[in-house]
């Protein structure tokens, strides 16, 4: 038996002797929520409000296990619940922000945060947060407005300048762009995203070999990463190392098999290997999943998927 399973036990042991006692029922559903098991997470937290309707730290519970049930209405539900019950907890604001934005309710993700930073103005998440929800909109002016604005409130987080180098190369200012994914990177060396980023750059540049490197650790770090390794295979390819490329485009369709640039990259060594009806399949795949002509390299335009 577990830590979590003793440590379940005994909650329910002490929820036996006080049924009264809304908090053991609580930490009932939030040990059986970490062991997955979401109906008697979900059972437990509705007895734990009926004991205590008031609570807002129950709602914002039942929130989360409804959002690991992937019922993202239910879960907006019960922290519109909790952030009315506390409306002075910046937590739940900007909680219900990031779950209106998953179920697409930007509007309402947007009052939130407005409201949230009625609370706390110099709060860089919120500003963080904010800054995605222009960036969805593609306000890339406004979305860099608030990313720079949070990584000038809370200059260490890897994400805030990670975030700015994507609206940056999406306004095709890839020196700016090339500059914040660097400093993501000394932040956080690890920064999957900033490093593919970086790559392309680097690719566009011309540097393919710095390019590699960076996205050679995108790969390791995220092998299943599909865009990552497509331009992985593309760096491999264009350096002639056709089995290393077909090694990653394979895996890239593996991990994604309607990725058009993948079946594109993959018809150019094709191609470049002389194997022509091959070639044409796989570029007519990419023709029927993308019509628009491909960039090249892959992803060299927009910021990390």
């Amino acid at each position: 038996m577990g830590d979590l399973e003793r440590a379940l036990g005994h909650y329910r042991q002490a929820s036996a002797l006080a049924p009264s006692e809304w908090l053991y029922r609580q930490r009932i559903a939030a040990t059986a929520a970490k062991l997955g098991r979401l109906n008697e997470a979900r059972e437990e937290t509705l007895a734990a409000l009926k004991l205590a309707p008031n609570q807002p730290e129950l709602h914002a519970q039942l929130a989360e296990i409804h959002a690991l049930g992937n019922d993202i209405p239910k879960a907006v539900e019960a922290l519109q619940k909790a952030a009315t019950l506390a409306p002075s907890t910046l937590a739940y604001r900007i909680r219900l922000s990031e779950m209106q934005r998953q179920a697409g309710d930007l509007a309402g993700a947007k009052a939130a945060l407005l409201q949230a930073l009625q609370l706390a103005p110099d709060q860089a998440s919120v500003h963080y947060e904010m800054g995605i929800l222009h960036q969805m909109d593609r306000n890339w002016a406004d979305a860099l407005r608030e990313f720079s604005q949070a990584a000038a409130l809370d200059s260490m987080q890897a994400r805030y300048h990670a975030a700015m180098g994507d609206v940056l190369l999406q306004t095709g200012d890839l020196k700016a762009a090339k500059a914040a994914y660097q400093r993501a990177l000394e932040l956080s060396p690890n920064h999957a995203e900033a490093l593919l980023a970086l790559a392309r750059i680097l690719a566009q540049e011309g540097q393919e070999k710095l390019a590699m490197g960076s996205c050679r650790r995108a790969v390791e770090l995220r092998p299943n990463w599909a865009p990552a390794q497509t331009l992985y295979g593309h760096l491999c390819r264009i350096q002639g190392m056709h089995d290393q490329a077909r090694q990653a485009l394979s895996a890239a369709l593996s991990a994604d098999p309607n990725l058009a640039d993948a079946h594109h990259e993959m018809g150019l060594l094709y191609q470049d290997r002389g194997q022509m009806d091959a070639a044409i399949a796989s570029l007519r795949r990419a023709v029927e999943l993308a019509p628009r002509p491909l960039r090249v390299p892959p992803f060299a335009g927009p910021g990390p998927e």
